[in-house]
């Protein structure tokens, strides 16, 4: 192998060291957020995001059905715990 493939690949290795198999032998990708708060109001954004797409007149997909997908969507974004994941994030910058 030439030197710049050989570089190429060592470069290449480190763009793909995020997703890796853990000890089940799974890929798992690693995503790193500031704070437990900061992943759950990118759960909510993603919910709510789905839901206002739910009403856009280009898809073909009966109300009865956008109106279930939305409400579950919604109960989804419900259970998001802000409250204790800000306690979350309180208790991991105490134990700094």
């Amino acid at each position: 192998m030439s030197k710049k493939n050989k570089k190429l690949c060592k470069e290449a290795k480190n763009y793909l060291e995020a997703i890796r198999k853990n000890k089940y032998g799974k890929y798992c990708l690693t995503v790193e957020m500031e704070s437990y708060t900061d992943l759950g109001c990118l759960l909510s954004a993603l919910f709510h995001i789905s839901q206002q797409s739910l009403f856009l007149k280009e898809e073909k997909v009966e109300e009865d059905i956008r109106i279930d997908i939305y409400n579950l969507l919604d109960f989804a974004n419900k259970l998001i715990p802000f409250p204790e994941l800000e306690l979350l994030d309180e208790i991991k910058n105490i134990s700094r």
